[in-house]
């Protein structure tokens, strides 16, 4: 548990300096990303970034397209 919270705090950390996790750029690790975040949604209310970063990511017609298709 604590070691997936201190992955979630390098994370909140690097989306306060960035718009996405790896810099600049929404890359391939925002996209592998995003579902186990989502999944822990919950439980992350106290990483202010990671919140803004989901909202953000959940605007994305691709990311809308992908969520509509695990849904179903």
């Amino acid at each position: 548990q604590e070691r997936i919270h201190g992955l979630y705090r390098h994370f909140d950390q690097q989306l306060a300096e960035h718009e996405f996790l790896a810099g600049a750029e929404y890359t391939i690790a925002d996209i592998t990303t995003l579902p186990a975040v989502l999944s822990q949604e919950r439980q992350l209310s106290d990483y202010v970034h990671i919140g803004r970063w989901c909202k953000q990511l959940r605007q994305r017609p691709a990311v809308q397209r992908g969520m509509a298709v695990a849904e179903n």
